[in-house]
């Protein structure tokens, strides 16, 4: 697992950006600054926040399933493989999410 994945980083009033990260637990933890949580939000990309973002009072960041949810505090998004791994998120994810400027929703 030495190789690094492009996520799309999420943060708290800022606008997302592509960051490279190795796809390991600890450096998924130091983007959200805690234990993750994984959502899946269909199409094989998956939305990766703190799982305590809520109870520790985060700001909130982005939201979810028609406003069903909020996720609070730093988030990224990232693909996952047929076996579940952690990949990169595709060209297409980048032009999505990142050049219109500031999430709102997922």
């Amino acid at each position: 697992m030495g190789n690094k994945i492009k996520v799309i980083k999420i943060g708290v009033n800022s606008d997302p950006l592509v960051v490279e990260i190795a796809p390991t637990l600890d450096e998924m933890k130091a983007l959200v600054g805690g234990w993750i949580e994984i959502v899946s939000i269909g199409g094989g990309l998956d939305l990766c926040c703190n799982e305590e973002g809520k109870l520790m009072g985060l700001p909130p960041n982005v939201a979810l399933f028609g406003g069903q949810d909020i996720v609070a505090g730093d988030c990224f998004l990232l693909r996952h493989d047929e076996e579940g791994e952690a990949v990169s998120v595709t060209a297409a994810d980048i032009k999505k999410y990142v050049n219109k400027g500031r999430l709102r929703a997922l």
